[in-house]
């Protein structure tokens, strides 16, 4: 059962890169004039591209694993059927994005970016469901996310629950 190597399955998505890059990129470059938050000072990387490669990825490289692993889940789709690849599709992702931190604090350097908002969730929601096990990186990453004041500003609103262990099958 050799899935390869992730970096070759790598895709991205016309809608789901529309439906994430013109909202996010407007507020950066509308916003963002010290570029604090577009990868500004990332050594030998071209960062917009990067952050195009890592934000495609997680909408259409690594989600669609999670959602097949819900499906799963809500009995939708047979575990003999999806089971076997969603594991090890996910560790594979986890690998992959760890390889892609590297040293770096985020994934557009000193800063979060646009990848770094586009992977909370997903990572989150693999760690809260205890799919897989993050690597050192990954989780020194996540730790650095979640105490950032501007994400514990969001999770204080009232009826904002982020509780990715509780969901609905109706």
């Amino acid at each position: 059962d050799n899935l390869g190597d992730w970096s070759s399955d790598v895709c991205s998505s016309d809608l789901g890169s529309a439906l994430t890059y013109i909202p996010t990129a407007y507020l950066l470059r509308t916003y963002d004039h010290p570029k604090r938050f577009q990868g500004a000072g990332l050594p030998g990387h071209n960062t917009f591209i990067r952050d195009e490669v890592i934000t495609s990825f997680a909408s259409a490289s690594f989600q669609p694993f999670l959602l097949l692993k819900d499906f799963i889940a809500f009995g939708a789709v047979s575990d003999r059927t999806g089971g076997r690849l969603v594991g090890p599709r996910i560790k594979q992702a986890l690998a992959y994005l760890e390889a892609e931190l590297g040293e770096q604090d985020y994934f557009m350097g000193s800063n979060p970016g646009r990848a770094d908002f586009m992977l909370s969730w997903p990572i989150d929601m693999v760690v809260q469901r205890g799919w897989a096990e993050l690597g050192p990186k990954l989780k020194g990453w996540r730790e650095r996310v979640l105490a950032r004041d501007g994400w514990k500003r969001a999770l204080d609103k009232p009826g904002v629950p982020y509780d990715l262990t509780q969901f609905d099958k109706q």
